[in-house]
């Protein structure tokens, strides 16, 4: 009997997802590239219908064919595709659920559809617990392809607490690859943001584990609430199994990263889109890796500061509004890229359906996402959620927090980028008239590159040394 669907990759996130899929009761059939992965999987997971014959494999599946590939981005996938493709039919589905790169994701679209194979760009967020347990499902491309396996990705996604599911419909081309680059570009910002909560907090309690692992308890119960707040309490409570002492402080400063973060960045950068919080987070993973360098010059520049005269609860107070304003400041920011790209690129990206997926199963869920659909709800028409009511009444009532508490950093020589960069964003995008008149006119005085002037149309040049 053929299965309804078809699995290639049986890595960590493959193995969680192919037995998501079985235990919502569909047939599958899987296959890697190495056997004895295959037969191990599969005699652990009987569900699980595996094959050592790439051919087999494709066989094995009702028609038109239904294949989730989870290998790694790149090469890789490319090199998958082209050992699938003389085995497939026209009609037949690839769904890429990979951190695949979204315009590698609109070539093979291109490429695919010249052969009569569908292809899907999935975007798929929640880690190894999420993939088995249900995940973000964020899938992009041919929407006719999406409404015939819709059924089985809806499936396996997350559920909101009103039953919806945590999977919709992106828009076209690399849309749902594209979102959910942005997605891990928000992720970045967001761990970045709560390891500067933490770096502030071990400096106010001069590194009493006890106290700060109180604070983040009470920071993660309220509109801070989070998944990424939630391990992050749990990582704090862990102690060393070898070592008296906690876990966290035994693991090395250096932050590494997989792509995704950067790619988020060179695409800001080819849009003209400001995203200085996301760029950040991936610039201060570049000077983690620097610890040589760090830890020599950590000798050479000794830092001052000064003793912070705030009482416990007025800082802890301070430090949830702050956290909360540049929060805020870096979700205004992805958002403002993908409503960017979504125009520029005709995604026709429902920035609400993205919201309301984003609540639950995926490694940025939160209950803040409430408050930017219910801001795309009421201000649709904006490109920038600070334009919105929602965001108008919380920053009112925040800001001045954050303004406080970098200035509270910056006397501790604290390293707070993402701290900084929001409050830098919010002061900037809030900012009727920059002084950026001023670059205009040095450009033009240097390089004759002229100018537009804010009493006249068209483009002038001026001899600036005359």
């Amino acid at each position: 009997m053929h299965k309804q669907i078809g699995l290639y990759g049986l890595g960590v996130m493959g193995q969680s997802l192919a037995r998501n899929i079985a235990n919502k009761g569909f047939s599958i059939s899987v296959f890697n590239i190495e056997t004895d992965v295959t037969k191990a999987c599969c005699q652990k997971y009987p569900l699980l219908h595996g094959y050592e014959n790439i051919a087999d494999f494709v066989d094995s599946l009702e028609k038109p064919r239904k294949i989730l590939l989870m290998v790694t981005a790149g090469k890789v996938v490319d090199s998958v595709i082209s050992s699938l493709v003389p085995l497939l039919s026209q009609g037949d589905i690839l769904m890429d659920c990979g951190n695949s790169f979204f315009l590698d994701t609109e070539r093979r679209q291109q490429e695919l559809k010249e052969a009569g194979i569908r292809y899907i760009g999935c975007g798929v967020s929640g880690g190894e617990k999420g993939a088995l347990e249900g995940p973000s499902i964020m899938p992009g491309g041919d929407r006719k392809a999406y409404a015939e396996v819709a059924s089985i990705v809806t499936a396996m996604a997350a559920q909101n607490d009103d039953g919806s599911a945590c999977c919709t419909y992106i828009g076209e081309k690399g849309a749902g690859h594209f979102v959910k680059m942005v997605h891990n570009g928000i992720e970045y910002a967001d761990m970045q943001l709560i390891a500067e909560s933490y770096a502030l907090l071990k400096n106010y309690y001069q590194q009493d584990m006890k106290k700060i692992q109180t604070a983040f308890q009470r920071l993660a119960q309220g509109p801070l609430n989070s998944y990424l707040m939630d391990i992050t309490c749990d990582i704090l409570r862990r102690k060393d199994d070898k070592k008296e002492g906690w876990l966290v402080n035994y693991v090395s400063d250096v932050a590494r990263q997989k792509g995704t973060g950067k790619w988020t960045s060179q695409i800001s950068f080819d849009y003209s889109v400001a995203i200085p919080s996301l760029t950040e987070a991936v610039q201060t993973r570049f000077l983690s890796m620097n610890h040589v360098e760090r830890t020599q010059a950590s000798a050479l520049y000794p830092h001052a500061s000064c003793k912070m005269e705030i009482t416990e609860e007025a800082f802890l107070q301070m430090l949830e509004k702050a956290m909360l304003a540049a929060k805020m400041s870096i979700y205004a920011q992805g958002f403002s890229l993908i409503t960017s790209v979504s125009k520029q690129k005709e995604y026709h990206i429902d920035c609400i359906a993205l919201a309301n997926i984003w609540q639950n199963g995926c490694i940025i869920k939160s209950a803040f996402l409430k408050d930017i659909m219910q801001a795309f709800k009421e201000e649709c028409a904006y490109d920038n959620l600070i334009l919105s009511s929602v965001y108008q009444k919380k920053l009112s009532e925040t800001q001045h927090d954050l303004q406080n508490l970098v200035s509270l950093g910056v006397l501790q020589s604290l390293h707070l980028p993402i701290f900084t960069s929001a409050l830098q964003y919010m002061q900037g995008i809030t900012c009727a008239t920059l002084p950026t008149n001023l670059i205009q006119a040095q450009r033009d005085c240097f390089g004759a590159h002229t100018y537009e002037r804010t009493d006249a149309q068209g483009s002038f040049h001026s001899d600036w040394q005359a």
